[in-house]
């Protein structure tokens, strides 16, 4: 029995998925450090409520700077206890807090004071 293009796009989605979704590294790190940790991580974790300083790192996330456009992000960020936010995040740095910062398969975290 052959397999469908449907079947073989579906297989492909799942492993992609799968992998994406797979931490290979999860790291913990709080504010008492103050470094900078490069993933890039697809997820970060709260343990106890974490303020993210935006100016120090680079999370590409957009916010509505006028009714029609969007533009970097300048707040910083705060994840409640317990919530998971997801998205490219290429740098972190807290400034009160703890997370656990996860990367994906082949991704070397690294940590700059």
């Amino acid at each position: 029995m052959a397999i469908s293009k449907e079947e073989k796009y579906l297989a492909k989605i799942a492993a992609e998925s799968s992998a994406a979704m797979t931490p290979n590294t999860t790291i913990m790190f709080g504010d008492t450090e103050q470094n900078e940790y490069s993933g890039p991580f697809y997820a970060l974790t709260a343990l106890a409520e974490a303020v993210i300083d935006v100016s120090e790192c680079t999370m590409n996330i957009q916010t509505r700077t006028s009714a029609s456009t969007l533009g970097a992000n300048t707040t910083n960020v705060t994840i409640p206890a317990g919530v998971t936010i997801y998205g490219n995040f290429s740098s972190v740095e807290l400034d009160s807090g703890t997370v656990l910062g996860y990367s994906k398969p082949g991704i070397t975290v690294t940590v700059a004071s």
